[in-house]
């Protein structure tokens, strides 16, 4: 399990999305209001697309309708309270009333994993071979072959992975501050979602270079 700690203003939003990982939304400060669609419909989330998010060649948001409201359950979280909705289930935020404190929590599970394994591997073969590999199935003989093979070919180093987003930060929490943060004096540092797979260095003019972090770094 991880955690994120979401501190967002009183007309901030998060766009329609679909997160590859399961997650529950834990509300500490303020109100937001939801909307979560119904999973797994092809039309509110294009299959391709969501591989592409299990691949991470594709940032979470998708393309939207505001007429699929429609289809949607609405929901307003209060503080104290939690929600979760089904995996992959596209949803979109708005805070409705006051500065607003969240916590969200990944819940990654064997069957989450087999998921993930399913669209990684529809997405590879079928770039790669004249196949359709299409099917979301996710028990059974042939999806069980499917993911092994696809783990085959990702140990091999076949499988291609985009270099990953750098997350840069210059401000702190601090609830003795004004405003709720303090600048860093020491210039930006990378956030927790960076730091496994980059480091930061400064050259001889101070001014601070983004790295990948290798085995030995």
């Amino acid at each position: 399990m991880s955690c994120t700690l979401i501190i967002s203003s009183p007309t901030s939003q998060t766009y329609y999305h679909a997160d590859a990982q399961p997650n529950l939304l834990w509300q500490v400060r303020g109100v937001k209001r939801l909307w979560v669609y119904p999973a797994g419909d092809p039309t509110l989330v294009a299959p391709e697309l969501m591989e592409n998010i299990f691949a991470s060649f594709a940032d979470e948001e998708v393309p939207f309708q505001k007429s699929w409201d429609a289809r949607a359950e609405c929901i307003d979280l209060h503080p104290d309270e939690v929600i979760c909705w089904p995996h992959n289930a596209p949803h979109r935020v708005v805070n409705i009333e006051g500065l607003n404190v969240s916590l969200s929590t990944i819940h990654e599970t064997d069957e989450t994993d087999r998921r993930k394994l399913i669209y990684c591997a529809n997405r590879f073969f079928r770039n790669k071979t004249p196949l359709p590999f299409r099917s979301v199935r996710e028990d059974g003989l042939g999806a069980y072959l499917k993911r092994q093979a696809f783990r085959t070919v990702r140990r091999a180093g076949l499988v291609h992975t985009p270099p990953r987003r750098v997350y840069l930060s210059d401000l702190r929490i601090d609830a003795s501050a004004p405003l709720g943060w303090r600048k860093l004096a020491e210039g930006p540092v990378l956030t927790e979602f960076s730091r496994k797979d980059f480091r930061l260095s400064r050259d001889a003019s101070g001014a601070v270079n983004v790295l990948p972090r290798t085995a030995d770094a």
